[in-house]
């Protein structure tokens, strides 16, 4: 995202580069002034101030990526286009289109999300690992009314050497073997409270846990639902910011045009081509955030395989497929 912000800071320069130069024509055959030609130049050290930033922004993100990556800092990483092209057409396919057709497909495809995000969700696993630990705490706590508490001690000898005058017992039946086992139970009659007390304890930390889990449950969903219509967001915003690029670029042209003709002042081209350059930078910038949207869905959910593993996608289909019928909602594609 930072080399392409980098690769739009870059043109605008040329861009103020070249309108420097139309101006000192302009004011060469008289159809403006000196303070047209002052205007571009101040212009052209904003964009060279602007390309400077943008290139320490990707180097420093180069040094973090290296660090990611555990590579030595000295090594060149440049990513290129072809993955995230790769990645966007993902969901540029009609089969995926369909599922965001309309609102009724679309608020299916939320709720598939959602059934596989809370089926997938560590923190929902974890709780449930602990109302089945509080389960079993309830239980012994309940045992220790009528269940007595067993101890088993043993004891195993053998004299290895024995010498010495006396030291010979074998007429009297000892030998260098010596053993015993004892087992001992206990049941408290009185504890003063203390097995209710346990056992209370154990109650609350598991209807703890049980409330907990419903907490975390509606929290998993909450932040799917949350991020998905982020999703259907920054997805809409690629095609928006193309096409408003696309229009401050002609109208760049047109005013640039004009201006040279002596039609349009340099403020209305300034405007012009800052317009073109805030439109150029959100559109360069849309399809990252579109992506890391994407990325933070499956984060919730809980699964990168759709984005990570090629042969899943097959899989994700048909179980998305198997869904929509369970609710009779019809794909078309």
């Amino acid at each position: 995202r930072l080399t392409a912000l980098e690769d739009v800071q870059r043109s605008n320069l040329e861009v103020t580069r070249t309108n420097l130069e139309l101006s000192r024509v302009r004011e060469s055959i008289g159809f403006s002034g000196r303070s047209d030609v002052l205007r571009w130049e101040s212009e052209i050290a904003t964009a060279r101030r602007l390309l400077i930033d943008a290139t320490a922004n990707r180097r420093q993100a180069e040094d973090q990526l290296l660090q990611l990556l555990n590579l030595p800092q000295v090594k060149a990483v440049r990513p290129v286009d072809a993955s995230v092209e790769q990645s966007l057409a993902m969901f540029s396919q009609p089969r995926f289109q369909a599922l965001i057709d309309n609102a009724q497909t679309w608020e299916t495809f939320q709720d598939f999300v959602v059934a596989r995000g809370l089926e997938n969700a560590p923190e929902i696993a974890r709780v449930e690992q602990q109302i089945l630990a509080g389960e079993r705490q309830v239980t012994a706590a309940q045992r220790r009314y009528w269940l007595p508490q067993f101890n088993v001690q043993g004891f195993v000898g053998r004299n290895i050497n024995r010498s010495g005058a006396g030291s010979d017992f074998a007429s009297r039946g000892i030998d260098d073997d010596s053993w015993q086992i004892g087992v001992n139970a206990s049941l408290p009659v009185f504890s003063g409270g203390a097995l209710r007390a346990d056992l209370n304890k154990s109650r609350y930390a598991l209807q703890q846990s049980r409330d907990r889990q419903s907490f975390t449950s509606q929290d998993v969903e909450t932040r799917i639902r949350i991020s998905m219509e982020q999703v259907g967001s920054s997805y809409s915003a690629i095609e928006l910011t193309a096409e408003a690029a696309r229009a401050s670029v002609e109208n760049l042209r047109i005013v640039t045009d004009a201006y040279s003709k002596g039609a349009r002042s340099v403020t209305d081209l300034v405007d012009a081509q800052n317009n073109a350059l805030f439109a150029e930078l959100s559109a360069a910038q849309a399809k990252y955030i579109y992506l890391g949207d994407v990325i933070n869905v499956l984060r919730e959910s809980g699964d990168f395989s759709l984005m990570l593993d090629p042969q899943f996608m097959n899989d994700w289909y048909r179980d998305v497929e198997a869904f929509f019928g369970e609710r009779g909602v019809p794909l078309v594609y």
